[in-house]
């Protein structure tokens, strides 16, 4: 009886055993999500080739702050100026580079799929020091470039006086034109030339 009896016993804390173990224990999840992340430097984003005119004129300095909304291609999509520099000029130059240069790789949720993310950052406007501390009454800044044959720009130059600094190249945004012809409608090479005459003046109250 003693052997049946241990026989039973253990037949059934062998049943209570694989009742308790679950017998398709549930998949490890794991989460694949991540924030946008900056894809190229962040230092290119802004420069001071970026510096307002008008801040520039009256000494503005300062930090902005922008929050970037990041698409699932990794571009800026909207910008938000979550914390002021004090100077509106410098927010929306702020906004406007950053949206234009910043790269990112997209956000992805738990399962890893592509999502809009959202990254902050911090934009120190500091005053560069080649940047004039008057503005000319008078200046002649001359402009000149080549257009080759396949509508491509070349020799670009963009010359003014010593003491007025051009903030920025222009030459870096001339792009390209359709493909120059002659009267014939022969492919030719075209040489342009521009002189931008500045008057700088007091203006008064009135006007």
């Amino acid at each position: 009886m003693s052997f049946i009896y241990l026989i039973a016993m253990t037949t059934m804390a062998q049943e209570n055993v694989q009742k308790t173990l679950p017998s398709n224990p549930p998949p490890v999840v794991i989460d694949k999500s991540v924030g946008a992340k900056p894809a190229n430097s962040r230092g290119r984003w802004v420069t001071t080739d970026d510096y307002p005119v008008e801040a520039l004129r009256v000494r503005a300095e300062g930090t902005t702050q922008i929050t970037l909304t990041v698409g699932i291609d990794g571009r800026v999509t909207r910008c938000k100026v979550s914390a002021s520099s004090g100077h509106q000029a410098l927010d929306i130059a702020a906004c406007q580079a950053a949206s234009e240069r910043a790269l990112f790789s997209a956000a992805r949720d738990a399962q890893g799929r592509h999502v809009e993310g959202s990254y902050t950052t911090r934009i120190r406007w500091q005053i560069p020091e080649q940047a004039p501390e008057e503005v000319p009454e008078r200046a002649t800044i001359l402009h000149s470039f080549t257009i080759e044959k396949d509508g491509k720009v070349t020799n670009c130059r963009f010359e003014g006086p010593e003491n007025f600094n051009i903030i920025g190249n222009p030459c870096d945004d001339v792009g390209r034109f359709k493909n120059p012809t002659d009267a014939d409608g022969k492919p030719v090479r075209k040489k342009v030339a521009v002189a931008i005459v500045i008057r700088v003046k007091d203006v008064s109250e009135e006007d």
